[in-house]
């Protein structure tokens, strides 16, 4: 279970330009693991998810008490694509 979480409410979607926003495949707080998450998501017809939008995601990082203080970086790589 991966300490940094995010989650996307349907409330946290605006259509900028377009028709329907897309849905969120993240309502709750959900782990990003060192794998592919989905978190938008639109259906193939009927235009929905065509268009522009902006997304407001919360991040979740937990922190271990024994952590020494610091800086800390990390880089997170969002890919937009078509398909299943």
């Amino acid at each position: 279970d991966s300490l940094f979480k995010i989650q996307l409410t349907a409330d946290h979607i605006t259509v900028t330009a377009g028709s329907t926003a897309p849905t969120s495949q993240v309502t709750s707080l959900t782990s990003i693991a060192d794998s592919t998450l989905k978190i938008l998501s639109a259906a193939s017809s009927g235009g929905v998810g065509m268009g522009s939008y902006a997304y407001q995601p919360n991040f979740e990082l937990g922190v271990a008490a024994e952590t020494y203080a610091g800086s800390y970086t990390a880089t997170l790589v969002i890919t937009a694509s078509t398909g299943p």
